[in-house]
């Protein structure tokens, strides 16, 4: 389970002493327990650590753009650092020839045609593929092959 990668990471970077690591698994943690406690009457699955790691990944990226335009290297660095972090416990994302390939593909097999089956078809490709794909980019590429 991810979790448990997770924790053993954690306990591994302690060991050996590597700070950044450390702390970018420790906020990682504090966000599944944050999730845990929302929702005591079930256990945590890998999907819903995914959808946490995807969520950090994406405020990571938002940091490093306003850093960057503030020009604060050290910051950027600092984040870039902790967001590979987070990716590496990331599925490897679709490039966006793969993404349109299977998104075509998963609305020919499930006859989406219409605009209105959008919100379906964008909902069954995260439950097949989740974590595998850019939010925005997966809704443009569905949008322009729904009539």
């Amino acid at each position: 389970m991810l979790k448990d990668e997770i924790v053993n990471s954690l306990k591994e970077s302690m060991k050996n002493k590597n700070e950044r690591l450390t702390m970018a698994l420790r906020n990682i943690r504090a966000k599944i327990i944050e999730a845990e406690k929302r929702d005591m009457s079930k256990e945590i699955q890998d999907s819903d650590i995914m959808t946490i790691l995807n969520k950090l990944a994406k405020e990571r990226k938002q940091s490093i753009e306003m850093y960057q335009q503030a020009g604060r290297q050290d910051l950027v660095d600092a984040e870039t650092a902790e967001l590979n972090i987070i990716e590496s416990y990331l599925p490897k994302q679709f490039s966006e020839t793969e993404l349109v390939e299977k998104a075509k593909s998963l609305m020919t097999e499930n006859n989406f045609t219409s605009i209105k089956d959008m919100g379906k078809a964008i909902k069954l490709f995260n439950e097949i593929y989740p974590g595998m794909s850019d939010g925005k980019i997966l809704s443009q590429i569905v949008k322009n092959n729904l009539t």
